[in-house]
């Protein structure tokens, strides 16, 4: 599979990596993925601490333990925030897909979870680089924001494909199985943000 043929003709490539499924593979996939981008946020935060620490470190007393503990904290975040990244990644990839492929198979779907993790795996380091490419385009004015609105239905579209070929049904039922969770989260939201706003007037009155 050559690097971006699941994106330009992702059925036929994803209906290929499909009788390949591992999910072993899938797993060391997901863990460099993180890894790589847990090293970057981590060596950002040190970076980031050791510039704080340089300016305000000799303005703080011994008395603000608190401040040298989250300094402490920042330096070790080139080793905590991969380990982290790994197991919070792995654990919503799979909680993501588990959700996915329960709602698919609500609508007669045939695939297994290892099919869809493996195929949510095949994708990762193609969106990572056209993403960054594509909110680098996203700051220039008007056209960035056509161009990100045009990258985010694709990747719907992508999602789409994937939920189609991994449990066997039809594009429709997939875009209904991917818009699911979506739009009760959206639901959700609202209605937390109406019961905060609530508890904020209610005190009031």
């Amino acid at each position: 599979m050559g690097f971006f043929d699941i994106l330009i003709h992702p059925r036929e490539t994803m209906e290929q990596e499909k009788s390949k499924s591992s999910l072993n593979a899938a797993i060391k996939t997901f863990v460099i993925y993180y890894l790589i981008v847990g090293l970057l946020a981590g060596i950002g935060i040190t970076i980031l601490t050791a510039i704080g620490a340089g300016f305000l470190g000799p303005m703080v007393g011994a008395e603000f333990w608190f401040w040298r503990i989250l300094i402490n904290l920042g330096y070790l975040a080139i080793v905590i925030v991969p380990i982290l990244a790994i197991i919070f990644g792995l654990i919503c990839t799979m909680i993501g897909t588990g959700i996915y492929w329960l709602i698919a198979k609500a609508f007669g779907g045939t695939g297994t979870f290892t099919e869809n993790y493996c195929l949510m795996s095949k994708l990762v380091w193609q969106l990572l680089v056209l993403g960054i490419v594509i909110n680098l385009l996203g700051q220039i004015p008007i056209l960035g924001a056509i161009i990100t609105l045009l990258w985010l239905l694709y990747v719907i579209y992508l999602a789409v494909i994937l939920i189609s070929v991994a449990n066997k049904i039809s594009t429709i039922k997939a875009l209904i199985v991917v818009l699911i969770p979506v739009i009760i989260a959206f639901i959700l939201s609202i209605a937390l943000l109406l019961a905060l706003i609530a508890t904020l007037i209610s005190p009031q009155l």
